[in-house]
């Protein structure tokens, strides 16, 4: 009985009814959310802030380095990607369906996945 009540808890708790539901940004919609933004969040326990400029300039500081410019993308539409130093990096952008947190977004992609959250919508960093 004990070992069914401990199944049961566990295959409960990871039904998809208590997880976030993420509806993926495409087209349009994709291309407005990075046009004079900021962005707030953590990857691999450090902070993450990004200015998203209208003309599809970012500008991003990743823990203590300094702030870095990278250009902004949209080859197919349902994907957003960086330009920078480091390569092309391309994700996929969703967005929290709970309207108590429409302003939660995660991107992910084959190597890497990180959450942000537009916080401001004054990009200074991009004059």
């Amino acid at each position: 009985m004990k070992r069914l009540l401990i199944t049961f808890v566990i295959l409960t708790l990871s039904s998809p009814v208590f997880a976030a539901k993420w509806n993926q940004v495409t087209g349009d919609d994709l291309k407005a959310l990075y046009q004079d933004t900021v962005m707030t969040g953590y990857h691999k326990g450090n902070k993450l802030t990004v200015h998203n400029c209208a003309d599809g300039r970012s500008f991003m500081k990743y823990g203590s380095t300094e702030i870095k410019e990278r250009i902004q993308t949209y080859p197919n539409g349902d994907e957003m990607c960086n330009e920078d130093d480091k390569g092309n990096r391309c994700y996929n952008i969703f967005q929290n369906a709970n309207k108590a947190h429409k302003l939660k977004f995660k991107g992910t992609n084959v190597s890497s996945s990180g959450k942000l959250t537009i916080t401001d919508k004054t990009p200074d960093w991009c004059s």
